[in-house]
Formats: C-alpha cells, sequence, structure tokens
C-alpha cells in the first residue's frame, strides 16, 4: 500500500515505518559465518616484543584462558608469553588486567548455632592484581578452530615460561592443580595443560542472552518517542497487547500470511492503537511505554529493578509499588447504576474505545541482543 494511501488513513509516519520494518523483515534471519580469518592458512600476525596486546571487546566474544601472571615481573612475563604465542605459533593473544576483590564476607555452606547460614571470610583477604594472556577471536563457542586451538595450546611448552613465568608467578595454575584430582599424564603435558574455554569479560552482560532483541526490531523501535526499550528499568508492567497476526483457525491464519496486503493491515492498527493508548497513559502521568515487534505491539507502564521477593516454595511476593499498579490496571468489578457491582471487566480508555489487558503482566524489559547483531555482521548482513 503506497506511503500515501497510510497517511490517508490518519497514521502517523512513525507507525508507518514501524509496520513497514516489521513486515520487509520479517523472514530475514541471518545466522552466524565463521570469521574470514578462520579461511586463511598463512594469516599474518602482528608480533612486536615492544608492543602491548590489551584485550579489546572487538577481540571475539569467545576466548582461550592461557594463564595468568601476578608479582613484580607479571608485565613482563605476561607480555613475552604473548609476544611468543603471536611469533612463534600464530596466535590471536592478548593480555587482559584482573582485580580479585577477597576482603568481603561470603556465604558458607553451614549454618550456625542460631540456624543461620554462616558468614566466612578469605584468610588472605584484601585485594589481587594478575595479569591474564587469552587467545582469541572465535565468533562461537561451537566454532572448530576453538577447539583445535585449544587442543595446541595445552600442548605447548612456550619458552617465556621456562626463562621468565616460572610456576611461582601463575597462582592460576597452582590453584586449579590443587583442586584437580591426579592425573598421571601431567607428567607427558605441557605447562599450559589447564587453559579453557572463556567469555570476552569486556563485553556487556546483554551479549551472552539469547533471548535479547535483535537488530531488527531495534531499528523497528529506533524512532519510537517512548519506545520501551530506552525503559531504564530491569522489569515493567505489560498493560495492553494488540496482536498483529494471532489468529486461532490455522486455515485462515494461512490465508492472512498469503495476504501480504492483510496482515499488514493487521500490524498497522496494532501498532497504531498501542501508540495511542501510550500517549493516553502519558497524558494522565503514568509512565508508558510502547513497543513493536514483527508479531504485536504492547505498552506497559513503570520501571523496577526489581519486581519482589520469591518465597522459600517459589512463588512471587510483589512489591507494594508494583502490587498497586498491577491492581490499578487489572479487571475488576464496575457498580452498576442501580448501585450493585457488575461483572468483572477489564479497563476501557473511554476516548478511544480500547481495551486494557484483563490481567496486566511483570515482565522484563527487553534489551538488545549484541550476539545477534553480531551473527548479522559476520554473514555481511
Amino acid at each position: 500500500m503506497p506511503l500515501a494511501r497510510f497517511r490517508a488513513l490518519g497514521l502517523s509516519t512513525q507507525i508507518i515505518l514501524v509496520v513497514a520494518a516489521c513486515v520487509g523483515l520479517m523472514s530475514n534471519r541471518a545466522h552466524a559465518a565463521p570469521p574470514l580469518r578462520s579461511l586463511i592458512p598463512f594469516e599474518r600476525i602482528d608480533a612486536d616484543p615492544s608492543h602491548a596486546y590489551p584485550l579489546a571487546d572487538s577481540n571475539g566474544p569467545w576466548l582461550i584462558m592461557v594463564t595468568t601472571m601476578q608479582g613484580p615481573k607479571a608485565e613482563e612475563n605476561a607480555r613475552a608469553l604473548v609476544y611468543e604465542l603471536r611469533k612463534s605459533y600464530k596466535l590471536h593473544a592478548y593480555t587482559h588486567q584482573m582485580t580479585f576483590d577477597h576482603s568481603g564476607n561470603i556465604a558458607g555452606r553451614t549454618l550456625d548455632r542460631f540456624g543461620q547460614q554462616q558468614r566466612m571470610r578469605n584468610s588472605h583477604g584484601g585485594t589481587r592484581e594478575e595479569l591474564a594472556v587469552l587467545v582469541g577471536d572465535f565468533s562461537s563457542v561451537d566454532d572448530p578452530q576453538l577447539k583445535r586451538t585449544l587442543e595446541k595450546i595445552k600442548g605447548l611448552r612456550p619458552q617465556a615460561l621456562e626463562q621468565g613465568g616460572s610456576a611461582a608467578g601463575r597462582a592460576f595454575d597452582r590453584l586449579r592443580d590443587e583442586v584437580l584430582p591426579a592425573n598421571a599424564r601431567r607428567k607427558t603435558q605441557g605447562p599450559l595443560r589447564l587453559a579453557f574455554v572463556t567469555t570476552n569479560p569486556l563485553l556487556p552482560e546483554g551479549y551472552y542472552q539469547p533471548k535479547g532483541v535483535d537488530s531488527v526490531v531495534v531499528g523497528m523501535n529506533r524512532d519510537v518517542e517512548h519506545s520501551l526499550l530506552a525503559n531504564p528499568g530491569q522489569y515493567t508492567i505489560r498493560v495492553a497487547t494488540f496482536a498483529g497476526n494471532v489468529v486461532m483457525d490455522p486455515k485462515r491464519l494461512k490465508e492472512i500470511e498469503e495476504d501480504g496486503k492483510e496482515m499488514k493491515s493487521r500490524l498497522i492498527e496494532a501498532a497504531q492503537k498501542a501508540h495511542e493508548v501510550t500517549v493516553f497513559l502519558r497524558a494522565k502521568g503514568f509512565e508508558a511505554y510502547e513497543y513493536h515487534d514483527r508479531h504485536s505491539s504492547i505498552v506497559t507502564v513503570g520501571n523496577y529493578p526489581s519486581p519482589g521477593q520469591i518465597n522459600p516454595d517459589g512463588s512471587m511476593v510483589y512489591s507494594p509499588e508494583v502490587q498497586a499498579k498491577i491492581d490499578r490496571f487489572r479487571a475488576k468489578p464496575r457498580r452498576q447504576p442501580n448501585g450493585s457491582m457488575g461483572p468483572v471487566t477489564p479497563e476501557r480508555i473511554e476516548a478511544l474505545n480500547i481495551y486494557l489487558d484483563p490481567n496486566p503482566i511483570v515482565i522484563e524489559v527487553p534489551r538488545r541482543s549484541f550476539g545477534s547483531d553480531y551473527a548479522r555482521s559476520m554473514a555481511g548482513q
């Protein structure tokens, strides 16, 4: 349908763009492709003994923890090892500074005489600085190159460890040796036998969340004035849902999916209603947000760092603030003209002739999925 036709229906350009993106990109899904470097067997890797190679967030989401260094020569030994891994073994090696704080208390596994969980303190206390040596850049934990590289590293005997990076400066290795069971093969294994796969500590937490919002949906909500993606809280309350393509009859659903015009019309209507409800609630003093995806549009109110507390039996007790908001918008009996209470009915915005959801639901605020974006970028999307 031409843009002029949409405007003739009184729809804002913002809503039209949201739905156009939704319909046009509904089936555009990309899968992560292997990094280009894995296709180049003789890649040149920069190796300069005078250069530092600090880890960056762009060095792949998955890495191999090679070892850690501590003590007065930690930086010197770590840089020597990184240089050798790059120069002699053609590995993307990096260093990363880590700080461990042991000054606080932690919960123990036993109870005290009052039935409370015992609090324990690290015998060494204070903080400890260590310099990690890592190898990247791997786009997936299932990357075959990652497994091959890990096995290769475990068998290495770098000269940097023999000359300066003695085991005395590798507390990481000593600690893991203490907790691992005896292994007769250790006599034939290299000093890096305890290397393991880890995540990039510089990437945001949302990167590894599989249910995050991909860049397509982010684009659909980018120009929305009160977008749910801009909600500063961790949780919010969904008070209205407008489905664009939810149909119970499978035959009818197939007809709608095959008819792009009707599908587009349903999504436009859902987006428009969500926008109108959001604007109305904002005008009434509620912190309302709207959110659009490939299938529906919703309206939420509020932002909360936590919905409440979980009981020992697993049930949730909402905080007073959250519970009050749920009660405000939930369906309830309405007083009739004769003074009696009528049946339970959903909240209705009379000015818009729109009913809200009968049971408001606490949901997590959607966040951008950096993992999905990375996969799309690797596929050249």
